[in-house]
C-alpha cells in the first residue's frame, strides 16, 4: 500500500468494537491529506476503503481558471476590472491578472468559491504591467488563491494644465453633487464550481 498512488505512511489497527482500521496519510501533486477507515470487513479490504476514500476525495478537485471573464483588453489579456485612475475625472485604467492563464484548483464539494478585488490609489503615469491591484479567491473561508492585478494599458498624468482643468471639472462636480475621479468596475467574476 505504501507508495501507491501518492501514499506515504500509514498505521493498521485491529480491535474487537473498532475492528480493522488503517489510518493514511496521501500527497498527490502537493496535496496532502489523511485518511481514516474504521470497521472494514477484513484486513485487505481496509487498505481498500483507504483508496477509495483517497480517490473519492483526489477525484473531487477541479482546476478552475482565476479569470472568469469573456471580455478582453485590448492587448486581447482577460479584463478583470477597470480601476479609476485618480488624477482624472474620467479615466480608467484596464486591469489583466499579472498571470492571465493563472488556475487555482478547489474541492468541488465544499461550496461556492467568492472573489474580493481591491484596487490600489492610481495617481501619477501607470505603465503597462504596474501592479494596480489583487485578487483574492476564496472557498469556504479559507484563501485558495491571491495574484497581482496589473495595468493592461499606458495612463499618462495630467501635465500643468491639463491638472488645472481637471480641478475645475472637480469643482463642477462638488457642486453637482457627482463622483470626483471614475469609479473602479470589478469586470470579471468569481470561478463557478
Amino acid at each position: 500500500m505504501l507508495g501507491q498512488d501518492g501514499n506515504i505512511g500509514g498505521k493498521t489497527g485491529t480491535t474487537d468494537d473498532a475492528g480493522y482500521c488503517f489510518t493514511s496519510a496521501y500527497n498527490r501533486d502537493g496535496d496532502e491529506i489523511y485518511t481514516v477507515v474504521l470497521n472494514s470487513t477484513t484486513t485487505d479490504q481496509r487498505f481498500t476503503d483507504t483508496a477509495t476514500l483517497a480517490n473519492w476525495y483526489y477525484g473531487h478537485k477541479v482546476t478552475v481558471a482565476i479569470a472568469n471573464t469573456q471580455e478582453k483588453t485590448a492587448n486581447g489579456n482577460p479584463l478583470m476590472a477597470r480601476i479609476g485612475q485618480t488624477d482624472w475625472t474620467d479615466k480608467t485604467i484596464d486591469a489583466t491578472l499579472a498571470d492571465p492563464t493563472a488556475q487555482a484548483t478547489v474541492f468541488s464539494l465544499a461550496g461556492e468559491v467568492t472573489e474580493k478585488v481591491s484596487y490600489d490609489d492610481l495617481s501619477g503615469t501607470v505603465h503597462v504591467g504596474d501592479k494596480v491591484g489583487s485578487v483574492t479567491l476564496k472557498q469556504d473561508g479559507t484563501k485558495i488563491a491571491v495574484m497581482d492585478l496589473v495595468a493592461d494599458e499606458e495612463g499618462a498624468g495630467p501635465n500643468p494644465i491639463e491638472w488645472l482643468l481637471v480641478k475645475l471639472d472637480r469643482l463642477g462636480r462638488r457642486i453637482d453633487n457627482r463622483p470626483l475621479t471614475a469609479e473602479s468596475e470589478t469586470v470579471a467574476k468569481a470561478p463557478e464550481v
